[in-house]
């Protein structure tokens, strides 16, 4: 009898975890190398997960092979094992034994026929390998018929007529007695029916049944296809039953959610561009949003401009001024001034009315707090065109310089007294404007005249986020008389990213500074 410990496990990992001190380890070696299967064609996601799967499984147990192979003491019973006749009397026919390493591992029930083969089988192999290791397991070994689970015959099925079969060693074939029927053999794609008549029969010979052993092979061929469908709902694959509640709702439910969700961002878009039209930030926000930041671009060429006149808005009323300040590409450590991927993109909607009480006023005037001689202005597609004007201390602008003044002009000429015109303004600096380090930005702007609504919009730096912020507003000249200022409306958002509030009413002889802090 043998005395060392004695211990079977089902998957190589667990060896790692075996102690050292046993004196055999029995291994049930269950894998089965794959298989080129070149009658099927490529293509299809799951398909290719599949075999990718099945291909990296196949390395891991090649090299778990490869590791344990000549481990002593190390004993494998591999499935793929044939227990010839004469080796072992009680053995399964070998054709039975080969279609038994196929078979699925779906984790689904198997038929009293799998059961029965495959257990069967394992005490064959596993009494094979014993005898060739009698110095772990003895040399007096059982040789009666190996055990099975299943108390009554295994199923089978009515046998099914075809032109060849797998005969038993022993024993005669049994004779057709009915007509033979046609039968449908599947060759890859193609599929050819056979048509076998009584006139027929003897030319090809007399008609045989197929043999149990026959009809067992081609069950146990059948076994190695998955087997979803036929048995999900199997009275007796009880387990199938557990994704019922998962599977229901969301065949039910799903479709549901996702046309609620598609109408709610529809209603959604539709509503984003009703404010749109009211807010032209909030169409340009949703642009930058989505397509990132735009890339620096060449201007239009200023107009010669030899001095600016004192600036008169006499004839004009500025109904609304709506900035959006993209700073995702701006430098605020200060290291990005000369940089030219350092800049800071600006859009201008500027709402002005022409006033009815004064005639002759067409042509309106109207300046930016950027003063970089480098910056870049445009003008979108619009209905009054606008002009820009630069006027810079000498005559031509020098590296360094700072005091350039930028001006726009509209022809208000064809427009109606007492109406009122949008005009588009985009441009891009280097950021000279902007006043602070790396922990804090101020922006300071005056306004020309009295405006009734002025909307900021502001894009934080990349990769920051802003922790709190303020506005301050003094007298132009005065610094004492500064107070700070509530805005009418802050827009906040989740992430603290962007920075957006409307003020209303703003005066012309104030200075307004708006400062925020990073995290």
């Amino acid at each position: 009898m043998l005395e060392a410990a004695f211990r079977q496990t089902t998957g190589h990992p667990c060896f790692r975890r075996l102690n050292s001190g046993l004196d055999g380890v029995l291994v049930s070696d269950v894998g089965k190398h794959i298989q080129v299967t070149s009658t099927r064609h490529a293509g299809g996601l799951i398909r290719t997960a599949l075999r990718a799967t099945g291909i990296l499984m196949e390395r891991v147990w090649e090299l778990e092979n490869e590791t344990f192979q000549d481990t002593p003491g190390f004993v494998f019973a591999p499935i793929t094992e044939v227990v010839y006749r004469d080796e072992d009397p009680t053995a399964l026919h070998p054709e039975i034994q080969r279609q038994l390493a196929p078979i699925r591992t779906d984790l689904d029930r198997f038929s009293n026929l799998e059961i029965s083969s495959l257990v069967r089988h394992g005490y064959c192999v596993g009494r094979k390998v014993c005898r060739e290791h009698p110095d772990l397991f003895g040399a007096d070994l059982p040789g009666n018929s190996p055990w099975d689970p299943i108390d009554k015959a295994p199923e089978e099925t009515p046998a099914v007529p075809v032109a060849s079969r797998l005969d038993e060693p022993s024993g005669e074939p049994s004779q057709a007695t009915a007509e033979a029927k046609p039968v449908r053999v599947s060759t890859g794609r193609r599929t050819w029916r056979i048509l076998l008549d009584r006139w027929a029969m003897p030319l090809a010979g007399q008609a045989r049944e197929p043999s149990p052993t026959t009809v067992k092979a081609r069950i146990l061929q059948a076994s190695a296809v998955r087997r979803i469908c036929r048995t999900f709902l199997d009275r007796r694959d009880w387990t199938s039953y557990v994704y019922v509640p998962l599977i229901v709702p969301i065949l039910t439910v799903l479709p549901y959610l996702v046309k609620e969700y598609y109408d709610w961002s529809t209603r959604t878009n539709m509503l984003i561009q009703s404010l749109s039209q009211g807010s032209p930030a909030v169409k340009v926000m949703s642009r930058l949003l989505k397509e990132g930041p735009d890339k620096p671009w060449v201007g239009v060429p200023p107009e010669p401009a030899g001095k600016l006149d004192e600036l008169d808005l006499t004839g004009f009323e500025i109904l609304q001024v709506s900035h959006t300040m993209d700073l995702r590409l701006w430098k605020p450590d200060g290291y990005g001034k000369n940089d030219s991927s350092s800049c800071v993109h600006i859009y201008r909607t500027l709402k002005v009315r022409k006033e009815v009480d004064n005639p002759g006023k067409d042509i309106f005037h109207y300046r930016f707090f950027v003063s970089d001689p480098r910056a870049a202005f445009r003008f979108p597609l619009q209905d009054l065109q606008p002009k820009l004007r630069r006027v810079c201390a000498g005559e031509e602008p020098v590296q360094g310089e700072k005091d350039c003044r930028w001006e726009m002009s509209c022809d208000f000429t064809g427009v109606p007294a007492g109406e009122w015109r949008d005009i588009i303004v985009e441009s891009h600096t280097t950021g000279t404007f902007l006043e602070g380090g790396k922990d804090s930005t101020r922006l300071t702007v005056e306004f020309p005249v009295a405006i009734a609504e002025v909307n900021f919009w502001i894009l934080m730096p990349r990769e920051r986020n802003y922790r709190n912020w303020r506005i301050v507003r003094y007298k132009q000249g005065d610094t004492g008389s500064a107070e700070e200022l509530m805005p009418a409306t802050e827009f906040v958002a989740e992430d603290y990213q962007i920075l957006a509030f409307k003020l209303l009413a703003v005066e012309p002889w104030y200075k307004y500074e708006i400062s925020w802090f990073y995290n």
